[in-house]
């Protein structure tokens, strides 16, 4: 497999995994279930490869690996305590509500924290910097992107 270099490739890569493991479900439940001529006619017309899908097709599977991307736990890199970072929602800053905000908060405040499960440690992300690569960062500085991918 070839390295993953942009979010936009990592989720075609998983929309189609998404795709296969969808192709394997639906071929066993035609094989134990009854299901439906029309249903089973529907489905045969997507047991392809995904790259032979229409836009539309293939956005229905970059929506679940957009849900996996969102919902994907990492590792506490504070203390390799073994815990895993939630992401929660910014407080508003002191003597600020809401109606301070009416779009939302903006800049670097609209950046969750990131808490550990385990030691509760809490990552705040504070302000992009320019450095040597610039802004932004190329994702494989900031380390966006799994190793093994």
């Amino acid at each position: 497999m070839e390295k993953l270099r942009t979010y936009k490739q990592l989720i075609e890569w998983l929309a189609n995994m998404e795709h296969q493991q969808w192709i394997a479900w639906s071929k066993n439940i035609v094989n134990s279930e009854k299901i439906s001529e029309d249903r089973m006619d529907r489905w045969a017309g997507l047991w392809k490869d995904y790259n032979k899908l229409t836009t539309e097709q293939k956005e229905q599977d970059r929506e679940w690996a957009e849900k996996i991307i969102d919902e994907m736990p990492f590792k506490c890199p504070m203390y390799q305590c073994g815990g895993i970072m939630q992401s929660v929602e910014r407080k508003y800053p002191k003597s600020k509500n809401e109606d301070d905000f009416p779009d939302g908060m903006v800049g670097d405040f609209q950046i969750p924290d990131l808490i550990c499960t385990n030691c509760k440690a809490i990552y705040s992300f504070t302000k992009f910097k320019r450095g040597k690569h610039g802004i932004p960062p190329k994702p494989e500085v900031l380390g966006i992107l799994p190793n093994f991918i």
